[in-house]
């Protein structure tokens, strides 16, 4: 595993994810397979199991197998057919018992708690050794370790050699730049400044990346995205609209049943189209600019917040917005002139010549459609 991998799968891999992963095994060699497990071998082979797991040295199936045949247990088909019913019963029986009442107990032992904090130190002395303090994301992912095991002054060095050449705003997450704050970690005064850009774009970023975080009452737990669309220059900037992903409304009846066999998916606003939608008309978007933000998934930076091709980028096309900018996930900003396009064909673009599901630039090409058509009303 990459080294900064490591770090992610620390962060993000609890115990109880970890924990399913053990009995996933478990689970595919009693009911798949059919292998009859003894009382007491189950339960010292599952915790056995589950602290190998924790301490992310799960080991694989076949030698759960080989440690559960040397310790007594049997494969259904070798039984008398009259006993295998009572027997494959029994061994349901012990992994509700597993799941319902020993897992959680064993959770909440003192080696259980020590396995998060070891997978966590594991990460740091790995990246300890690696010595590399350019790494924007790699710097993050150890701050926030650093601060989970309670050990800022740890990432003192790193964070202090980073901040001589990028603003932490437009690398980093608004709560985790409050941490870094309150460690004293990081200040405004002490932090490089955007190459040749007004301050205030880092300010957007942050604003975007709070916004960011309000898809998650709706269902969005990845990719999340906020945006702010807005005005100005080198005298100040002023948003005219904001957004983010969200789940959306789903296709009318009609398109739903036509794309009954592909596969399921949630449809999903993008934060893009979500500005455009906040506009009193959608002219209003010529020469506008608009700044885009993700989240990471694991971790507390910024990543590659590019507009996609499902609808964002040809919408912000059509209706004139340029120059745009995004984050790179590097602590920098990314940014990028559109040729204004009045006449784009956005469902030809997109959805109307695919032959796979692509709900969401349906759903951005329907909602765009509804505006127009109340703005023909108003007007």
């Amino acid at each position: 595993m990459k080294l900064k991998g490591l770090m992610k799968a620390a962060l993000a891999r609890s115990n109880e994810l970890l924990a399913n992963d053990a009995l996933r095994l478990l689970s595919r060699l009693m009911r798949k397979r059919g292998l009859i497990m003894e009382p007491t071998a189950f339960k010292g082979i599952s915790q056995r199991l589950l602290e190998s797991a924790l301490m992310m040295q799960c080991p694989d199936i076949d030698q759960v197998e080989a440690e559960a045949l040397s310790a007594g247990s049997c494969w259904a088909h070798s039984l008398p057919a009259e006993k295998r019913p009572e027997l494959l019963k029994r061994n349901e029986q012990l992994m509700a018992e597993l799941v319902n009442r020993n897992l959680p107990q064993w959770l909440e032992c003192r080696w259980a708690h020590d396995a998060d904090a070891f997978r966590l130190r594991l990460a740091l002395d790995c990246w300890d050794r690696r010595g590399c303090y350019e790494d924007v994301e790699g710097t993050g992912l150890y701050g926030a370790i650093c601060m989970e095991l309670g050990e800022p002054e740890r990432a003192r060095s790193r964070f202090e050699h980073l901040r001589e050449r990028i603003d932490f705003r437009l690398a980093y997450q608004p709560g985790f730049l409050e941490d870094l704050l309150t460690m004293n970690l990081w200040s405004r005064a002490k932090s490089a400044k955007p190459p040749g850009d007004s301050s205030d774009l880092a300010d957007l970023v942050q604003k975007a990346a709070q916004l960011a975080f309000r898809g998650a009452s709706t269902g969005i737990l990845r990719r999340r995205h906020g945006a702010v669309l807005f005005e100005g220059g080198d005298n100040g900037y002023k948003v005219v609209a904001e957004g983010f992903n969200h789940i959306a409304a789903p296709l009318p009846a009609e398109r739903a049943a036509a794309l009954a066999g592909a596969k399921a998916r949630v449809t999903q606003r993008h934060a893009e189209v979500h500005c455009l939608l906040q506009l009193r008309r959608l002219a209003d978007a010529k020469q506008k600019q608009m700044l885009i933000v993700e989240v990471a998934d694991v971790g507390p930076g910024l990543g590659w917040a590019e507009p996609c091709s499902r609808g964002c980028v040809q919408l912000l096309t059509k209706y004139g917005l340029t120059p745009i900018f995004f984050t790179d996930g590097q602590g920098a900003l990314v940014e990028r002139q559109l040729q204004h396009d009045p006449d784009l064909d956005v469902p030809y673009k997109t959805y109307a010549r695919r032959l796979s599901d692509d709900r969401i630039s349906e759903r951005a090409w329907l909602d765009i459609s509804s505006k127009m058509e109340m703005e023909q009303v108003v007007n």
